[in-house]
């Protein structure tokens, strides 16, 4: 009488998954690829930076006196007049990942 024993098959090694994710962003029919960025803890809590197909870039932070810009519109117009911030402030509110306030 012979034994037959079954034998497990090896099981397939789960490699760490590996790829680029990118965020796109659109802004009133402007598209800006948006990528958060280190920042620096004792200016901001958190950074990101929105480029624009042009290449043209804006940083926007999150400080303990609320969030701020680079872009000329909320630094000519907004900069402690607008509670709201400009456009880019209030689209990254929109999608939580920054705070208005």
């Amino acid at each position: 009488m012979t034994t037959m024993t079954a034998t497990r098959r090896d099981r397939k090694i789960i490699r760490p998954a590996h790829g680029v994710a990118r965020l796109t962003l659109h802004i009133n029919g402007t598209s800006y690829a948006l990528r958060r960025i280190p920042a620096d803890p004792s200016i901001a809590l958190k950074a990101f930076r929105l480029r624009k197909a042009d290449g043209t870039a804006y940083y926007v932070a999150a400080t303990e006196h609320g969030p701020v810009c680079d872009c000329p519109d909320f630094t000519f117009h907004r900069d402690g007049i607008d509670p709201a911030g400009c456009k880019h402030i209030r689209a990254l509110a929109a999608v939580g990942l920054m705070s208005e306030k």
